[in-house]
């Protein structure tokens, strides 16, 4: 039998007392059993913000501006220091300029993805932005390097091209890669920052855009004039043209003691079917 409320004086049983819950806002928000202090969990029902493209147009007018002024700087110097080398602007021109448009756009993605805190977002994001990173700056610039003297060929699209016209297809493969930055940059502005699951910690400028650049883009071009030469075969420059032979093609020692230039390219994969089975013949 339940006591009456006259057995109990007339008052009501206390309530349990309520549970402080873990998902409450509060100063500080666990993410992935970390507390991030200063971020408060998005309340319940906000709706993402309105999607404005000015920080994305912003970012990208930066890009043109830090591209346009290193491809001036480097037009100063090579007038300077490499115009008197008849070969060197046929070697290495356009690849210079391929390295600038694939530096400074990933340097611009990367600081902008860096510029968040992702204290909201899930670890799907997460994974995504480290794959699809990875991915575009070991094809891009292991690319570029890669053609001109042998290092980081493991960005095998680029280096087997190199004996068909590679130059003409630069062009779309440095255009796709381009492209894959601009959707993703948009994807996640879209899916993060107007979603309200990011918010901006310190925002890239343009100093620090340019300096990053110019330093990255000045140790990658070193590396490619001034370091040792890794990739010994022939290139051609347009179609039709006929492969250029290689101003530092090393000396072969044949067996009588005689010496003469290699003539079939370095590649490990390619050199017997370029002389059509066994190259001693």
């Amino acid at each position: 039998m339940k006591p009456s409320a006259a057995g109990t004086g007339g008052r009501q049983p206390l309530a349990p007392p309520a549970e402080d819950s873990c998902c409450g806002d509060s100063d500080e928000t666990m993410v992935a059993g970390m507390t991030v202090p200063g971020a408060s969990a998005p309340a319940a029902g906000m709706t993402p913000a309105g999607l404005s493209l000015g920080p994305l147009l912003g970012l990208g007018l930066n890009v043109v501006t830090v591209i346009v002024a290193i491809l001036a700087l480097q037009g100063l110097v090579y007038w300077n220091y490499f115009a008197d080398a008849p070969l060197f602007l046929d070697r290495y021109g356009w690849w210079m300029m391929y390295l600038d448009l694939g530096v400074v756009p990933l340097i611009a993605t990367l600081g902008y993805l860096r510029s968040y805190m992702y204290a909201h977002a899930s670890h799907m994001m997460g994974m995504v932005i480290g794959m699809t990173i990875g991915m575009q700056v070991g094809t891009m610039i292991g690319g570029v390097v890669g053609a001109t003297n042998g290092f980081f060929i493991g960005a095998m699209v680029v280096v087997m091209m190199i004996p068909d016209h590679v130059l003409i297809f630069m062009p779309v493969f440095t255009t796709a890669n381009l492209l894959i930055l601009i959707w993703f940059t948009y994807l996640f502005y879209k899916e993060g920052v107007a979603a309200g699951k990011c918010q901006l910690r310190r925002p890239l400028i343009l100093a620090q855009l340019g300096s990053f650049s110019l330093v990255t883009i000045g140790l990658l071009s070193a590396l490619m004039v001034l370091g040792p030469m890794v990739w010994k075969g022939h290139k051609r420059t347009a179609m039709g043209a006929n492969a250029a032979e290689n101003p530092l093609q090393p000396q072969e020692l044949g067996k009588d003691g005689s010496t003469a230039q290699k003539h079939e390219m370095e590649m490990a994969c390619g050199a017997m079917m370029t002389g059509g089975g066994d190259s001693q013949k």
